[in-house]
């Protein structure tokens, strides 16, 4: 999904070490956007993004659904079988409190394990034999702490829903979210009615507001009360004036 940053100004957050499949399909897709759209800038927001993962060490075939971040951690042990909190921040560059966040997370749903030394697949297939089901305690994490994936892990349902991120952090991402939204949105209201009384001269508020819904229509639907209210502090502004005949027509001050 491609998102104007006025209209949907998502903050981006330092890059994250994307596994390399990963970064290929973003090389290809940057590219073929430059080559589409020359001119404009792309920026991806992977705090946000989310996909699908499928395991192939368990016997049974699941997918998980997860987030950019748990990916780049789950696909490390593509390449070895376990890793230290300390390497799995490095390699990924996420912060260490989300990747501690993420792990404990994983630790719970039984997706990873903390093992206390590493090994070959079957070694830690055997020491995790007889462990099921969810945890009841989660181990406190440091930076040394080694963790592995859950190689005999088993679900009753083959599509499990993992993609997380902490009620505060979402709270907090959505409120700030919403209130750069509404900024922007004002702004770009603002302009569109002082360009179409800048052009039309004067225009009833029926007339207004249609004229500046298909305008903004490939944007957002802009609510009345949003149009009043903007039309409220452009006259306070000095920008347009009611008509002192007709307080519902509006017309632009030159």
């Amino acid at each position: 999904m491609v998102l104007h940053s006025q209209a949907w100004p998502i903050s981006k957050q330092e890059e994250v070490h994307l596994p390399v499949e990963l970064e290929q399909c973003v090389r290809v897709y940057t590219k073929f956007y430059r080559e589409h759209r020359p001119g404009t800038k792309l920026g991806w927001c992977f705090q946000v993004s989310h996909g699908d993962i499928v395991p192939l060490y368990t016997k049974r075939r699941f997918s998980f659904e997860v987030s950019t971040y748990q990916i780049a951690i789950l696909m490390l042990f593509n390449n070895a079988n376990c890793y230290t909190v300390r390497q799995i921040t490095q390699l990924t560059n996420v912060e260490e409190y989300q990747v501690i966040q993420i792990l404990n997370y994983f630790l719970q749903k039984r997706i990873l394990m903390v093992t206390e030394s590493d090994g070959s697949e079957e070694q830690l297939t055997q020491q995790q034999v007889g462990l099921s089901g969810s945890i009841t305690s989660i181990p406190t994490l440091t930076e040394d702490t080694l963790i592995t994936l859950y190689f005999n892990y088993t679900n009753k349902n083959t599509r499990i829903y993992l993609h997380f991120l902490s009620k505060s952090e979402e709270k907090a991402e959505t409120q700030k979210a919403m209130a750069c939204i509404e900024s922007d949105r004002k702004d770009i209201i603002g302009a569109c009615i002082v360009r179409i009384l800048k052009t039309r001269k004067r225009l009833s508020l029926q007339e207004l507001w249609e004229e500046v819904r298909k305008q903004l229509a490939s944007h957002f639907n802009p609510s009345l009360p949003q149009l009043k209210l903007n039309i409220e502090k452009l006259i306070e502004r000095g920008f347009i004036r009611r008509d002192p005949n007709d307080m519902k027509v509006y017309e632009y001050i030159a």
